[in-house]
């Protein structure tokens, strides 16, 4: 339970973030596409390392 708490508090961080740029791009006038794209990968990155944070790492990889 305490997993999965830390999980959607750390996607909330990521959704924050993700408003932060939107306001940073406004600011410098830098294309919204491209930061989508940026806040897109960063949030599979994200996604990917909670993935594997819930496995054992032995587990995951096949170590035996």
């Amino acid at each position: 339970m305490l997993l999965i708490a830390a999980s959607l508090y750390n996607v909330a961080k990521l959704l924050n973030f993700s408003h932060i740029l939107k306001y940073i791009a406004l600011f410098f006038n830098i294309d919204i596409k491209k930061v989508a794209q940026c806040v897109y990968i960063v949030s599979i990155i994200f996604c990917i390392s909670c993935r594997m944070a819930l496995f054992d790492d032995e587990k995951f990889f096949g170590i035996e």
